[in-house]
């Protein structure tokens, strides 16, 4: 089956899940990805990525997003070339060249909504642009046979948007939990490490993580490592000179990710609405999971799916206090209490929430819609 993976700009890193179920499953299938603008890390993957904005890196990534619209006809062109059997489109923004590929190839649509797409249909954000994604987003969605959305919070609102219910599936993203796994045990003799990964901003929550362990540390000792970008960064640095226990390291490459959550005991998701937006699944939540963390954060838009009841605890959004309490609660497990979190952990990860589990339901997917 040739299956047309679209999507308006991609960058990877971060946007590692545009590619990996494509990665996983280019044996069984033939993958092709066209985008508007590309920046993909060198040997990130094999696939092909068909960029429909030229001027290679000359323009530099970020400048020639403001030509992208420029070029949708041309990214369709390419796309009706490689005359695929189904085109499946990440995000419902920036899906135009999808959609009239679909129109003129009759080649089955299949839309995976992310979250600030289906968020920006009930936004107050008032823009030209805003205006033109918005019917971006309603033109996919109607074309779409399948809308897949990465929580059934999003499903629901993805319903709310415009969405035929009939269409709507829930297909959780996954993660590889052959990449992401365990560290050594030895991790429960050493001082407890909580980890927050994250944009150091309001919406995702940095400066309450902050704060809670800085209230726990009066009742468990514990190192904070902050890893992430934002508009936070400096601030929350500046303030950590104040406390001794507190490191914040800014941007980490994926697998320097990895190793600071298998050296970790505690994971940190504090993500809260803001100004509309709210975390509509959490990618890295699975990942501390699958490294045996539990996690503790706000019960926030699609995050308590994305956690464990045996292993996590969620407190209600913006209540810093009980997230302080929940941390010390955490930190202060027994070792045969902390490895039986971290058993579970895991074993949410690989049973309800891996890539293997994600790419068997989606290739379900691309036969459903060829069989419609």
């Amino acid at each position: 089956m040739k299956i047309a993976i679209a999507k308006g700009n991609l960058q990877v890193p971060p946007t590692y899940f545009a590619i990996t179920h494509a990665e996983r499953m280019k044996d069984k299938h033939d993958f092709q990805f066209f985008t508007l603008n590309a920046n993909v890390a060198t040997g990130v993957t094999e696939l092909v990525i068909r960029q429909a904005t030229p001027g290679g890196n000359l323009l530099g990534f970020d400048r020639k997003n403001m030509f992208m619209p420029l070029f949708e006809k041309r990214m369709a062109a390419q796309i009706r070339r490689f005359d695929p059997d189904v085109i499946h489109q990440h995000f419902a923004t920036w899906s135009n060249a999808a959609v009239s590929a679909s129109r003129a190839t009759s080649a089955p649509l299949i839309v995976t909504v992310h979250g600030a797409d289906v968020h920006l249909m009930s936004s107050g954000l008032q823009s030209p642009m805003a205006e033109r994604n918005r019917r971006s987003v309603s033109n996919a969605l109607k074309q779409s046979k399948r809308v897949l959305a990465v929580s059934k919070y999003l499903a629901d609102k993805a319903m709310t948007a415009g969405a035929d219910p009939k269409k709507v599936e829930i297909h959780y993203q996954g993660i590889d939990t052959d990449v992401f796994f365990p560290g050594s045990l030895e991790v429960f003799d050493a001082e407890p490490q909580v980890l927050f990964v994250g944009n150091h901003s309001i919406a995702k929550g940095a400066r309450d993580v902050f704060l809670a362990s800085v209230q726990a540390y009066s009742h468990v000792a514990h190192k904070l490592i902050m890893v992430g970008g934002g508009p936070l960064v400096e601030e929350l640095r500046s303030e950590a000179l104040s406390y001794q226990h507190i490191e914040v390291l800014g941007s980490k490459d994926r697998s320097q990710i990895r190793q600071l959550l298998q050296s970790s005991t505690v994971f940190m998701s504090a993500s809260q609405l803001h100004n509309g937006w709210t975390e509509a699944a959490g990618l890295v939540n699975l990942e501390a999971q699958a490294c045996g963390l539990p996690v503790v954060g706000y019960a926030n838009g699609g995050i308590p799916e994305m956690v464990s009841s045996e292993a996590s605890t969620l407190v209600e959004e913006g209540d810093i206090t009980n997230l302080g309490h929940a941390l010390t609660e955490a930190l202060q497990l027994s070792r045969s209490e902390q490895i039986r979190t971290r058993e579970a952990a895991r074993r949410f990860a690989v049973d309800e929430r891996s890539l293997q589990l994600s790419c068997q339901q989606l290739d379900g997917f691309y036969n459903d819609v060829l069989a419609d």
